[in-house]
């Protein structure tokens, strides 16, 4: 429930970003669960991000969130 109503909330900033500014945006799909699992294909998707990004490190930080959670 929580899942869709912030997909919901992503949209509605895409929506408004393209109405405000005029700008093309894209949503880019990378999700990592709190013990760092992740969705195969997911360095497709990061390779769309500018920058040098490194699924080990996303990892990391997940895994670091969930810990201060608990």
């Amino acid at each position: 429930m929580i899942i869709i109503i912030i997909i919901i909330i992503i949209i509605m900033i895409i929506i408004m970003i393209i109405i405000i500014w005029g700008m093309k945006a894209t949503t880019i799909p990378v999700v990592i669960g709190a013990l760092g699992l992740i969705k195969k294909g997911l360095e497709k998707y990061t390779k769309q991000i500018p920058g040098n990004i490194k699924i080990s490190e996303l990892q990391k930080i997940a895994l670091l969130g969930t810990s201060r959670i608990l």
